[in-house]
């Protein structure tokens, strides 16, 4: 009742931790019901050893118990319930372990979901084909969150290798899409500040959403890129919707593709690029823009 009521109350002392503790060892010594020991186990934030299989029937259950512990309390005894340890004893027992030998591969995403290890958890989504449209929605909404850069993983080079970018998995998924369509999923990217650009677009404009617009307007072609440019207004500032044209245009241009750099430029009311294009490179190239 004592610790029920403290539990609930949210503020159990440390005082009570150390007689949760005691009561747990003294169980382990002079009982032998395995429902008793965890239920100690619970009380006290210890984990037991081996978790006994008449208590814990499914692997939720397991979960459930490990996180429970992990996440009210710290152990008078030490550091032994941190949530890196376990996420890195699930690492070591790989997904095949929790997903039924890759059949339920549902289950591992729900224990990556739940202990943090949201890079993971979409990875291995993109990874099973049937789920690859639940992959990118479930990686915008981490995405959206900013907890893609908030992996329980993070510290480790192989994790910072396999971060999932938003803005690329939605270049390939919206192929095909109409404007509004492409438009409405890239309202999803956060406005990160990107570092780079060319001379004459200001840095602080080049941000990680400004990319995203600009890769997505690269896989259309005249004439849907007026579409796009009228999508778009309604999502941002004319200035950096005509940055990201004028981006988009040079990026042809260097690519050889002056046609459509000149049809970029143009809407963006950068005449004077499209005609520097235009006398450089008419002839065998070109034959001029219609809008």
């Amino acid at each position: 009742m004592q610790w029920s009521a403290e539990y609930d109350a949210g503020r159990i002392s440390n005082e009570s931790k150390i007689q949760y503790n005691n009561m747990y060892k003294q169980v382990r010594k002079t009982s032998q019901d395995p429902f008793l020991w965890m239920v100690f186990s619970i009380m006290s934030c210890n984990f037991l050893e081996s978790t006994p299989q008449e208590v814990l029937r499914h692997t939720q259950d397991w979960l459930w118990y490990r996180l429970h512990i992990i996440r009210d309390f710290s152990a008078p005894t030490g550091g032994q319930n941190k949530l890196g340890e376990f996420v890195e004893f699930i690492r070591q027992c790989g997904s095949r372990h929790f997903s039924n030998g890759g059949r339920s591969p549902l289950s591992y995403v729900q224990i990556c979901l739940l202990t943090q290890q949201w890079n993971e958890a979409v990875n291995f989504l993109f990874s099973t084909p049937e789920y690859y449209r639940d992959a990118v929605h479930f990686t915008l909404a981490l995405h959206y969150y900013k907890l893609l850069q908030r992996d329980a993983n993070c510290d480790r080079k192989e994790t910072a290798d396999a971060r999932v970018d938003a803005a690329e998995a939605l270049r390939s998924f919206t192929e095909g899409f109409s404007c509004e369509e492409i438009v409405a999923y890239l309202s999803f990217i956060q406005d990160e500040e990107k570092r780079g650009g060319r001379a004459g677009v200001p840095r602080d404009h080049m941000s990680n959403r400004d990319t995203a617009y600009k890769n997505a307007l690269l896989t259309l072609h005249y004439p849907y890129y007026l579409d796009f440019y009228n999508a778009c207004k309604s999502e941002m500032s004319k200035e950096r919707l005509d940055i990201i044209f004028l981006s988009a245009g040079w990026e042809q241009e260097n690519k050889g593709k002056y046609d459509e750099a000149i049809q970029l430029l143009t809407i963006c009311h950068r005449e004077e690029e499209a005609w520097r294009i235009r006398k450089e490179y008419i002839g065998a190239h070109i034959s001029g823009p219609t809008l």
